[in-house]
């Protein structure tokens, strides 16, 4: 099992290696697009500025979440559900990201969170890591500092596939191509 922090990424969804308590990252002017080449490598092998950012999905491009302040995300292998995440964003009551039920933007099963871990370089570039794509499962409010924080838990695009099984027995006829077979078979989940 792997947790993301684990080797190659640092300690935690913000930690980075050089201690201290990392400031949350913020919007940086350019995203690089070779996250995997020689600069990032030698960036994340030392101390570095951690960079994270969360999407919101619904269908289109997407909407950036506010400040991350603490997270993790999980990816294993041997696991029904391969990935899951637990995140926590800032919001100071007034951004209109607290849910105030299940059909909000954050509450639970009603969206899903892309979420992206990387480096921030010294001239203000960033290079981010996609870490996955979760489903909000569950949602909580933290309203015990100075700020609100909204704690979301997620998991991987898998739990679709495990939460639609089949209710009744489903047949094939024989003969059936494997490509058709194969997308009647999706399209009827």
């Amino acid at each position: 099992m792997s947790t993301l922090g684990e080797g190659l990424l640092g300690e935690g969804l913000l930690g980075g290696e050089g201690g201290g308590d990392p400031e949350p990252a913020a919007a940086a002017p350019d995203v690089a697009l070779d996250y995997a080449g020689d600069r990032f490598l030698a960036a994340i092998s030392g101390p570095h500025e951690v960079a994270v950012r969360a999407v919101l999905l619904d269908g289109g491009d997407g909407t950036d979440l506010p400040t991350v302040v603490d997270g993790s995300v999980t990816l294993d292998a041997n696991a029904a559900t391969r990935g899951r995440c637990d995140l926590s964003i800032a919001d100071d009551g007034t951004l209109g990201w607290i849910p105030t039920d299940s059909d909000s933007d954050l509450g639970p099963y009603s969206k899903e969170i892309r979420i992206e871990r990387g480096v921030r370089y010294a001239d203000g570039t960033t290079e981010l890591v996609p870490l996955g794509v979760f489903r909000i499962e569950n949602t909580g409010i933290d309203d015990s500092g100075a700020e609100l924080a909204i704690a979301l838990s997620g998991q991987d695009r898998s739990a679709r596939i495990i939460d639609a099984k089949f209710e009744e027995p489903y047949q094939i006829a024989a003969g059936t191509n494997y490509a058709t077979a194969i997308l009647t078979t999706i399209q009827a989940t």
